[in-house]
């Protein structure tokens, strides 16, 4: 569910506010040194996205920092917040599944050599073993993609404590994870055909624009879905830099994975 596909839109965003999403986006990373090297290497921006998102509902205090960054070679500033040390959390349990599935889908050990220096959280992977056995029976994708809008509202909902909130949260949080699952396939559906990967796509159209079309309507549903419940939440800061995430950075993410394989194809192709 970690794909890096939510995320601003970076050219509408102010200078100040990329700044302060890029703060979060520090801090999370800061956050997982608690666990290893490992998960700030593959940190994606669904993380910094959701810590602010969940920061920003709650109303919380972060505590601004600044120190030097391994990665970038210089001092940055970042966040601390419980909220972000939640996200942390989730998004090393998230990967820990990412990289077990990733080794179903291809055998390659890899994954696994990865998968050990993340920590497993048992309630999140319970969520899991439904959406495995539907895997291994090779279920559509359409049911797949439901299967982890579910786990995503399920781990959303955990976050926050007002009842009015968790079901806003939950619903968001399906049709979220329903559209993570369906843009990461048809991005990589001509990777994952060239090599022979599972992806429940090829399975079923074998064809990029057949399965383009397929799922052009359910992506459209998802991104009215999450419009809808994220209308209905309560937030306390930051709404011009979440309004860009979602009415923005969605569509235009849907956009580029539908553009890409016709700007790839050759002249006179489809």
């Amino acid at each position: 569910m970690m794909f890096g596909y939510i995320k601003p839109l970076k050219c509408e965003l102010k200078v100040r506010e990329y700044e302060e999403f890029r703060r979060y986006y520090c801090g999370v990373c800061r956050a997982l040194k608690r666990y290893s090297i490992v998960p700030r290497l593959l940190l994606t921006y669904e993380a910094a996205s959701l810590s602010l998102l969940l920061s920003s509902l709650k109303g919380e205090h972060v505590e601004r920092k600044r120190n030097f960054c391994f990665f970038t070679l210089k001092k940055v500033e970042y966040y601390q917040s419980e909220s972000i040390n939640r996200v942390a959390e989730i998004f090393v349990a998230l990967l820990s599944e990412k990289m077990r599935d990733n080794y179903l889908d291809t055998k390659n050990p890899i994954y696994l050599l990865v998968k050990s220096f993340l920590k497993k959280d048992p309630k999140i992977s319970k969520l899991f073993d439904r959406f495995y056995t539907l895997e291994r029976k090779k279920a559509n994708f359409e049911e797949l993609a439901k299967e982890q809008g579910r786990i995503l509202g399920k781990i959303l909902e955990s976050t926050v404590e007002e009842e009015d909130q968790r079901r806003i949260l939950y619903h968001l949080g399906v049709h979220l994870g329903e559209w993570l699952y369906i843009v990461d396939a048809l991005d990589d559906f001509e990777k994952d055909k060239k090599k022979g990967v599972y992806n429940p796509l090829v399975e079923e159209y074998r064809d990029f624009e057949r399965a383009k079309n397929a799922v052009k309507d359910v992506l459209e549903m998802c991104i009215n879905e999450i419009w809808k419940a994220y209308d209905l939440l309560n937030l306390k800061r930051n709404r011009s830099i979440l309004d860009n995430i979602m009415y923005l950075g969605a569509p235009a993410v849907t956009e580029r994975i539908f553009m890409k394989q016709r700007e790839s194809s050759p002249a006179g192709k489809t």
